[in-house]
């Protein structure tokens, strides 16, 4: 009887109705589970999935930590996550009523601490995405994207001026972004001819891929800007 109420209550999971769950139903729900193995949802920006044995739920500090090191692997890796970021939590398996492990006391949490790794990852992330975007052009093909993400594996600094694009703060490209279609100033030639050199070998690749219908490469580079 008793394994059979711990097969029920392991697998149940609490979901969000929106914003996240209620803070102090959360907490009282993990106080329960202290030593079960569990799996929690963070709330966006900074969603992710962590699953592992829960080590305290402190309704002092709205803490919890818990250990992601598999139960077969010695020593411990612990994540504290505060419990408003908590968007869902599922008890994968229950703590062994006869388990040898101690469960020491939790120490002082540096709330401060957590605050700033917190904003300093949701700034990193929003750092990616607006560097993400920058390097998406807008009102262009999927040609264009392509020779763009080429060139800017290449030549760092590549970017976007509306549909053109601009190599080394140099050479210009416009539609269709073919090597012809690449100009730069009179004193900017060697670079011009090393991404028109660029441009022209993309295309090829492009165009030898199965059932690629691209705009024919330049037979030659021209001279001049």
């Amino acid at each position: 009887m008793a394994d059979g109420k711990r097969n029920n209550a392991a697998g149940k999971v609490a979901t969000p109705k929106s914003g996240g769950l209620p803070m102090q139903d959360s907490l009282e729900a993990l106080g329960k589970a202290v030593g079960a193995r569990i799996r929690i949802t963070t709330a966006a920006p900074t969603g992710t999935t962590l699953e592992g044995t829960l080590f305290t739920a402190c309704q002092t500090t709205n803490l919890i930590a818990i250990n992601v090191s598999p139960a077969s692997q010695k020593g411990a890796e612990y994540h504290v996550v505060p419990v408003s970021k908590i968007q869902a939590f599922q008890i994968v398996s229950l703590a062994e009523p006869d388990s040898a492990t101690a469960i020491p006391t939790i120490s002082r949490v540096d709330v401060a601490q957590l605050k700033k790794r917190e904003e300093a990852k949701v700034k990193e992330l929003k750092e990616k995405e607006r560097a993400r975007k920058e390097m998406l052009g807008r009102g262009v093909g999927k040609e264009g994207q392509d020779i763009f993400n080429a060139l800017a594996k290449q030549f760092p600094g590549t970017r976007w001026a509306e549909t053109s694009i601009i190599v080394l703060d140099a050479v210009k490209i416009d539609a269709p972004y073919r090597a012809d279609d690449c100009k730069a100033p009179r004193e900017q030639q060697k670079a011009l001819a090393h991404v028109r050199k660029v441009v022209d070998g993309e295309r090829r690749k492009m165009a030898a891929r199965p059932g690629a219908v691209v705009a024919t490469p330049s037979v030659g580079a021209r001279k001049g800007g």
